[in-house]
């Protein structure tokens, strides 16, 4: 009977020892976005080395868009030229990987992705699974006139909140942090919430929604809703007309 109590922690610990993970090479990567334009053709991405042993790279080259839920779409692409595509980094050591584009800077900015993906070493150990390093880099080929700008839109509806963060400039901003605060009548605040920024591509928008807990919702009066960029802080109040969006 004790044997069959352990049996099944017999198979749990095999099956560790057998998925038992090594992690890949630790690689700094520097500068960590590359700005192109009709007055700068090409950047040199730095790669170092600090893990223990040589490590084996593959770059690529990635057209990027974001969706307005937030999640990113990457498709390869020939606009952007790099080399060298394979390297090997020794332990200590730092290579430099060329990026220049094959399109010209226009009206609006393109924004591209480069994917550098750590191949699995040769001297694979049977058993254990390789945790690999996995590097991706932004890559902007800017306009001839950046017009940078932010715009919000907020709106209480059905309980939940619903803020637009919208990019009307014909570049990137990057948000930091959007901070939503709610107050009633009186000016008390009643809720205060911060929600997690991110890249918005120029002429696109990011959309969050907030549920607003049913007993706050009814006390609303008013909303602002304001984004930390990199170029500051831009911020909206909307009214709530008493008993509505809810």
């Amino acid at each position: 009977m004790q044997q069959l109590r352990l049996l099944p922690l017999l198979i749990t610990l095999l099956v560790a020892s057998y998925a038992s993970a090594v992690r890949g090479s630790v690689v700094a990567v520097n500068p960590v976005r590359v700005l192109l334009s009709s007055s700068k053709h090409s950047e040199q991405l730095k790669l170092t080395n600090n893990g223990a042993k040589a490590a084996r790279f593959q770059v690529t080259a990635h057209a990027w868009h974001e969706t307005p839920d937030g999640r990113m779409e990457l498709v390869q692409t020939n606009d952007l030229l790099f080399f060298p595509s394979l390297l090997e980094i020794g332990p200590g050591q730092s290579r430099r990987v060329r990026i220049g584009s094959t399109v010209p800077a226009s009206n609006s900015e393109l924004s591209y992705r480069i994917i550098v993906s750590e191949l699995p070493s040769a001297d694979r150990i049977a058993g254990v699974v390789q945790v690999l390093t996995r590097l991706s880099v932004p890559v902007f080929v800017q306009p001839t006139a950046p017009r940078p700008k932010v715009a919000l839109k907020t709106r209480l509806e059905a309980g939940q909140l619903r803020i637009s963060l919208q990019n009307p400039g014909n570049v990137y901003f990057k948000a930091t942090f959007l901070r939503v605060v709610a107050r009633s009548k009186l000016g008390g605040i009643i809720l205060d919430k911060t929600l997690e920024g991110w890249y918005v591509l120029a002429f696109t928008h990011r959309e969050y929604t907030l549920a607003i807990p049913k007993d706050v919702c009814s006390q609303v009066n008013s909303v602002t809703t304001t984004v930390t960029t990199e170029r500051g802080k831009t911020s909206v109040v909307s009214q709530v007309p008493a008993g509505t969006g809810c």
